[in-house]
């Protein structure tokens, strides 16, 4: 029998799986590392692309750390503070929006790069990137503030503990 229901069960299995062998911390301290030698660079990409560590990390800090902590030790840090469950979401969605487009911006500059080759240095400057990075995370950012009010400690369906959900039924 081949059913979605037994395969998303296999598939969590293995996920629990690569938890407890301790897979995330591997991914989280390289991409971390990563991270910090991309900004020692110089150039108009090195920007970018330290952007997009810095959101990738943001993604795995926020999601799969959280994860982690409830796998392993069987607590989730989003059900005892509100602020936690708040800056969760807001982290979460906003870091999964920002690195695609980070990566369009990334594309348009090497396209730019390809159209106009003898240009590039006075188009593409370490300087204009930082402001287009700037300008895309601020963007992203306040497009996604609306979880940091959506969300919060509510009671939980038989009402003996609170669980981090949104704040009235109107949100979903």
């Amino acid at each position: 029998v081949n059913s979605p229901y037994i395969e998303f069960c296999f598939l969590y299995n293995c996920e629990i799986f690569f938890w407890l062998i301790n897979l995330s911390n591997f991914n989280i301290n390289s991409g971390t590392k990563k991270f910090l030698t991309l900004l020692s660079g110089g150039n108009a990409m090195n920007v970018f692309f330290a952007a997009l560590a810095a959101s990738d990390l943001t993604l795995l800090y926020s999601g799969l750390l959280r994860g982690w902590i409830w796998i392993v030790i069987g607590l989730d840090p989003g059900d005892h503070s509100d602020a936690v469950c708040r800056i969760y979401y807001w982290a979460m969605y906003m870091a999964g929006v920002l690195s695609p487009c980070l990566l369009v911006a990334m594309t348009v500059q090497r396209a730019a790069s390809v159209v106009w080759p003898h240009r590039v240095r006075v188009m593409c400057t370490p300087m204009k990137s930082r402001v287009i990075v700037t300008s895309i995370v601020l963007f992203v950012c306040a497009l996604h503030s609306h979880f940091l009010f959506g969300y919060g400690l509510v009671d939980s369906e038989n009402g003996t503990s609170l669980e981090c959900s949104h704040t009235s039924d109107k949100y979903r």
